[in-house]
């Protein structure tokens, strides 16, 4: 990885880079398999498991009640969410171009970071177990750092790793709130990569960007 004074360029972590509903699916798909499933075939006990994780937004496992209690009864939600940080992060499936992206703005002399809510064991497997690997360095996870997007002090001790400013700071991801107000709050430049997540409109556009593919920052960002 290149440094310069180019700046840096910050990713989130799930539905940026890491195809996380992906790695769910999978894991939705095991539990299926082991019996542990009550009163729904697989296809749509599946879909409801990714409905009820709503893309992680309410992190603890009180999101999960309703679903242990009518489809795994064998299971408590505490259990579940060991389970997912423990099993659904050991093949974790990147989005085609994550790599070829970061690669190419590192070429450009751009300094790369990650920052990205969640706990040290799931993300962590997610850098370790894909060819993440070499950004695991420059990761700052929120449940290591004691805070998490869009607390300023996550994206200020992100660019304070990297030795950059606000203004000379990208931020990319899926999540309007964590991903392009709150860097945007401080004079970071957002560029919003639209997934799963609709735009709130309540909120006026705050991002330098739209994209649908990470390739296309590529072309933003020179």
């Amino acid at each position: 990885m290149s440094v310069s004074s180019r700046g840096a360029v910050f990713f989130d972590l799930d539905e940026t880079l890491v195809d996380r509903q992906a790695g769910l699916r999978q894991f939705a798909a095991q539990l299926w398999q082991e019996g542990l499933v009550r009163k729904l075939g697989m296809t749509e006990f599946i879909e409801h498991f990714i409905l009820i994780d709503d893309n992680g937004r309410a992190p603890g496992p009180e999101r999960f009640t309703s679903l242990c209690a009518e489809h795994l009864p064998g299971i408590s939600p505490q259990d579940l969410i060991t389970r997912i940080r423990s099993e659904a992060w050991r093949a974790p499936q990147l989005f085609p171009d994550a790599v070829q992206t970061l690669d190419t703005l590192a070429a450009r002399g751009f300094r790369v970071g990650i920052v990205s809510n969640g706990s040290s064991i799931s993300q962590r497997a997610k850098l370790h177990n894909t060819a993440l690997r070499p950004w695991n360095d420059v990761a700052v996870i929120s449940g290591e750092l004691g805070c998490k997007k869009p607390d300023a002090q996550i994206y200020q001790h992100a660019m304070a790793m990297l030795g950059v400013s606000a203004t000379e700071s990208w931020f990319i991801g899926d999540s309007p709130v964590n991903d392009v107000l709150g860097p945007a709050a401080l004079g970071m430049k957002p560029i919003w990569i639209e997934r799963h997540v609709s735009w709130p409109p309540q909120h006026a556009p705050a991002y330098v960007a739209r994209v649908t593919r990470l390739t296309e920052v590529l072309d933003v960002i020179q």
